[in-house]
Order: structure tokens, then sequence, then C-alpha cells
């Protein structure tokens, strides 16, 4: 693509007259929560590969790097082709930039490549989904059934509840899916600020407690961004619906596991 195309409509388009506009930045940042939660199945498999922390921390920054660029790239090679107006009229800007410049091949080659990095996502989307909701069942927040754990070592019916849920949201729409993803960045922010404040206290050196404070800060700065609004990336009414409900929900399983808690202590007095 770098070859082909006419290399000074993106240096007229992207640098020569580009305007940093902080709001879109913003907008970015605060769904990125959302985007990090695939990478915490990397924390969950250290027992099963035997791999310590200090391993995992390397391998989940280097995931992220890794995924990073390789955003940058696909964003590079649609603006290598179209304005932004342009690509913002296309359905699917980068694709049908490559195959008006490169061709079937070309594109051939951009569907494998998506296909994989889209195929490997959902599969650490499972993976964190299933030891999470086996987690939650064996602590008698959700039914025991989905804490079954099969001969390979994974949480079979926790798999088939996510793949049939993940199945069933295609069909109410690409809108639809992004009010949840909204709301999911939302609550995302919320568990990596618990999990900051928790490791300030177990932290051991400056270094660690000063990166705590760091994601807490963050944390609180997508929650803002998301809630006030004011804000350029402020959730719409939809996904504040979603939320709300979302909240409801919880509220139910809380009082559910409490009253569990309690008939199981007296069980246990008597």
């Amino acid at each position: 693509m770098f070859i082909k195309v006419d290399r000074s409509k993106f240096l007229d388009n992207y640098i020569y007259n580009y305007k940093f506009d902080l709001g879109e930045v913003l907008r970015i940042f605060a769904i990125t929560p959302f985007a990090f939660v695939g990478f915490d199945n990397i924390p969950q498999i250290c027992k099963e590969f035997d791999f310590g922390a200090k391993k995992a921390s390397i391998i989940a920054v280097l995931s992220v790097s890794i995924g990073s660029l390789i955003y940058s790239i696909l964003n590079l090679t649609t603006a290598l082709v179209y304005s932004p107006e342009e690509a913002v009229a296309l359905d699917w800007a980068l694709g049908t930039g490559v195959l008006e410049t490169i061709g079937k091949f070309g594109f051939l080659l951009l569907v494998i490549a998506l296909s994989a990095a889209v195929t490997s996502g959902i599969n650490g989307f499972m993976i964190s989904t299933s030891k999470l909701m086996g987690s939650i069942a064996n602590h008698h927040i959700i039914p025991k059934k989905y804490a079954y754990i099969n001969k390979n070592g994974v949480f079979q019916n926790a798999i088939l509840f996510a793949t049939t849920i993940s199945l069933i949201a295609p069909w109410f729409g690409r809108e639809v899916i992004l009010w949840i993803v909204d709301m999911s960045s939302l609550g995302a922010a919320i568990a990596y600020f618990y999990v900051c404040f928790i490791a300030i206290k177990l932290g051991n050196t400056i270094f660690r407690k000063i990166l705590s404070i760091l994601g807490m800060l963050a944390s609180i700065l997508t929650v803002s961004l998301l809630l006030i609004p004011s804000s350029p990336a402020a959730l719409g009414k939809e996904s504040l619906i979603a939320l709300i409900l979302w909240i409801v929900l919880g509220i139910i399983f809380y009082i559910k596991v409490v009253s569990s808690s309690k008939i199981q202590a007296s069980k246990n007095n008597v």
C-alpha cells in the first residue's frame, strides 16, 4: 500500500493540514478499558502454563504493545488512501482501500489476517469469561453448574453460556453492540481502579506503588469521561439505560448471594 499509493495525499490530509482534536483522542481513550479485558486471560492462565507473575507481566506488556502497533498500522493503511471525510463515508474504509489499491489478492490477505486477529480475540475473551464465571459460581453468586470443569480443564457450561449469548448479540446490530462496549468500558474501568487500589497495599516497591497510583488515576479519568455529561466521550442515553439495567441485575445477584450466605451460615450453626 505504501509503495502503490500517492503519499502526497497522506501528507496533505494528516501532516500539513492536520488539526489536533483532544475530544477525538479522549473518545478513544474512554473505551480502552474494554479493549484491555481480553488481555486479562494472561494472568488467569499463569498456573496452567506454569510461569510466574514476572513472565506474565512481560507477556501482557508485549501483547498490548503488539496489539497497539497492529491497530496503528491498520489506521495508517487506511489513511494512505482516504481523507477523514472519505473514510467516514465508507462502510469499511480499510477493506475498500486495499481492494482498490492492491486488488483481490491483497484483500484476501487482509481478510485472513483480520480473521486470525478476531478469532484470537474471541478466544481470549472466552477464556477470561469462563474463568470468571467459574470463580463466581464457586462463590455461589451464579448457579454451581457453571463451575463444572471437564476433563480438558475447561469450564464447559460457562463456555457454552458465553457462546450462546455471544451468538445472540450480533443480531441486534452494530449500534447495540457499541452501546454495550461503552457500558462495559465503565465497568472495566471501575474494576481496574479496585485492582490498582489493592495493588498499592500489596506492592512491595515504590515503583509498583507508583504504577498502581497511575492506574487508579487513569481509571478515574476514564470513569469521568464516560459519566460527565459535558465530556466528549459521555455515555449516550441507550448506554446509560443498559448500565442501569446492569446495575439492577447486579443488586439482585448481590441480594441473592447475601441471602444464600446467611442460609448457609444458619445451616452450619445448626
